[in-house]
C-alpha cells in the first residue's frame, strides 16, 4: 500500500476513533499516574493490550505536544496505519519491532535512556497469544529503572472483532471507565506464566 493510501487511512481512522471517544461519556481512574509519566524528565513505559489499543490515541492524544510519546510496533503492513496515526500527533514517534527480537529491544532500551520518553507498549503484542505478557516490557523497566504503567479499560457497549486480540471499539455513546495503574513489577512478572 503506498504512502499516500496510509496517511489517507489514517486520516479516517483518526477521526472516527475520535468522534467515536468524544461521544462517549469517559471517566478515568489513576490520571495522576499519568501526568507523573508526562511531567517526569525521567523516561516511562505505558502498557495496554494489544486488543484495547482503539482509544489509546484520543486518550494520550491531548499530552503529545507535552512529552515524546514512542510506540511500539510491528513491522508488518498491518501497521503501517497505525504509524501514520501516531505520526499525526507530533513529536511522537515510532519504533518498528522485527523478527531479530533483540535487536527491537536494544533499540527501546536507546529510546528509554535517552530521558523525557514514554514507551508505548502492548505485551501481548503484536500477534499473540491473547493477554499473555511478554518479557521483552519488564526487561527493558529492568536495564533501565523506567516505571511501567498500565492503561486499561472497559465500556458499557463495545464492538468485538473475531481476531486474536479480541479487538474491542467502544460503541457510540456508550461509557467508558479507564484505569491507569502504577502495579508492582512482581505482580506484572507474576503474569508471565499465569
Amino acid at each position: 500500500m503506498s504512502s499516500f493510501k496510509n496517511r489517507l487511512l489514517a486520516f479516517f481512522a483518526n477521526g472516527i476513533m475520535r468522534l467515536i471517544v468524544k461521544s462517549c461519556h469517559v471517566d478515568i481512574s489513576g490520571i495522576e499516574y499519568l501526568h507523573q509519566a508526562v511531567n517526569s524528565p525521567n523516561s516511562s513505559i505505558i502498557s495496554f493490550w494489544h486488543g484495547s489499543m482503539f482509544i489509546v490515541p484520543a486518550l494520550l492524544g491531548p499530552y503529545a505536544k507535552k512529552t515524546n510519546f514512542v510506540a511500539c510496533i510491528s513491522k508488518s503492513r498491518d501497521a503501517d496505519v497505525l504509524e501514520q496515526v501516531i505520526y499525526r500527533y507530533p513529536p511522537s514517534t515510532c519504533i518498528r519491532i522485527g523478527k531479530a527480537r533483540a535487536a527491537g529491544l536494544l533499540e527501546m532500551i536507546r529510546e528509554v535512556e535517552k530521558g523525557g520518553r514514554i514507551l508505548l507498549v502492548t505485551p501481548d503484542g503484536p500477534k499473540g497469544p491473547h493477554q499473555v505478557i511478554k518479557e521483552g516490557m519488564l526487561e527493558i523497566s529492568k536495564k533501565t529503572g523506567a516505571p511501567i504503567f498500565t492503561l486499561s479499560w472497559n465500556c458499557s457497549s463495545v464492538f468485538k472483532l473475531p481476531t486474536w486480540d479480541k479487538f474491542q471499539i467502544p460503541r457510540p455513546f456508550s461509557k467508558i471507565q479507564v484505569i491507569i495503574s502504577y502495579p508492582d513489577p512482581a505482580e506484572i512478572a507474576s503474569g508471565l506464566n499465569a
